[in-house]
């Protein structure tokens, strides 16, 4: 089966030199490679995560001048100091990724019992769980009804006590905002306020009608700004509502490109004054620039940090490292918060142990 399978989804010259690479990745997952395949319901894998990760397996070595390090390195080193579950969670989202990226031309149907057998059983446990998180409130807009961050609050749930104790009256900065989605899990927390950054202008329209319908005015500042390593202008593709994202490989003159406003954190904390306690990025594949906008941020005040980081290779491999190297005490951990897809909302978490 798996020398069918690698004919089908490997040209004849490639098949024979990664073959015993992808054997050992269809070894390792735990469910057969096929039921995974079963996820994607005869689509191709054409989606801006995959897209992301393809010239990494086209051309590996020239990945590795780019980064100063092999592939391998920067996975050992992503991995030092996590737990076993973080561990686990980096093999499957790469595993997964590797599937993807390999398989995208593979038009598999399924039924809805053959779904069901994609995900792990701590998925499946949790995607039951999903459903019960959000019975108190709605929220209008496109995929009002997805409420990821609400089964671990974004991140937070995996937080020890003497951490979330240290959030109370700080600032919270919420980047990616959407339509507001994030914001009753990180209300939960009683911060002094949270900026909500949406450069989106049709979220941002669903994400100020959230926030006055909810009565949240007093908490919440929301921005239709986005956040960069720079103060500026940038190209932007706002075609898809939930993953609106900074083309970051556009160009620059191009006058017919649709562009926003960003800034950095560490620009808009000095100017506001702001004490930040908390500082989530779920960006599209921006976040390595925001976080190198918010160094200064990270050294003085410390906040915890809840950063999505599979949206590229970039972010996956290099904001955790990028942080340790600020040497401040930051203790990391990564949770996968959405059950139910293969590879979305792999969030790295980090809090200063001395904070």
């Amino acid at each position: 089966m798996i020398k069918k399978l690698l004919r089908t989804i490997l040209p004849n010259g490639l098949r024979y030199h990664i073959r015993p690479y992808i054997l050992s990745v269809i070894e390792a997952v735990q469910r057969p490679l096929t039921s995974f395949a079963l996820w994607f319901d005869g689509t191709k894998f054409d989606n801006v995560v995959v897209d992301s990760w393809r010239p990494c397996f086209r051309n590996s070595s020239r990945f590795a001048e780019m980064s100063g390090q092999s592939v391998e390195e920067m996975f050992r080193d992503l991995k030092e100091g996590l737990d076993a579950q973080s561990r686990r969670e980096l093999d499957r989202y790469l595993q997964r990724v590797t599937f993807a990226v390999l398989g995208g031309e593979m038009k598999i149907y399924c039924s809805n019992r053959q779904w069901a057998r994609v995900f792990d059983d701590d998925e499946t446990c949790h995607i039951s769980q999903v459903s019960q998180c959000h019975s108190s409130f709605t929220l209008d807009g496109p995929l009002a009804n997805v409420w990821i961050d609400t089964l671990f609050d974004g991140g937070l749930f995996f937080c020890p006590p003497s951490v979330i104790e240290g959030l109370a009256g700080k600032d919270f900065i919420d980047g990616g905002a959407f339509i507001g989605d994030s914001l009753p899990p990180l209300l939960k927390y009683s911060p002094s306020r949270i900026y909500s950054f949406e450069p989106s202008a049709a979220n941002y329209k669903y994400l100020c009608k959230n926030v006055t319908s909810m009565e949240w005015q007093d908490r919440v500042v929301p921005l239709c700004k986005g956040l960069g390593d720079r103060s500026g202008s940038v190209p932007f593709d706002e075609t898809n509502e939930s993953g609106s994202r900074v083309l970051a490989d556009a160009n620059e003159t191009d006058p017919s490109s649709k562009r926003i406003d960003i800034l950095t954190i560490d620009d808009f904390v000095s100017e506001k004054g702001l004490v930040p306690g908390l500082i989530k990025l779920d960006v599209e594949g921006f976040e390595w620039n925001v976080i190198a906008g918010a160094a200064e941020t990270i050294r003085q005040f410390k906040p915890v940090l809840l950063i999505s980081i599979y949206h590229t290779p970039k972010d996956f491999f290099m904001i955790k490292p990028f942080i340790e190297r600020m040497n401040l005490g930051y203790h990391f951990a990564i949770r996968k918060l959405n059950p139910s897809h293969p590879f979305a909302e792999l969030v790295l978490i980090g809090y200063a142990t001395d904070r």
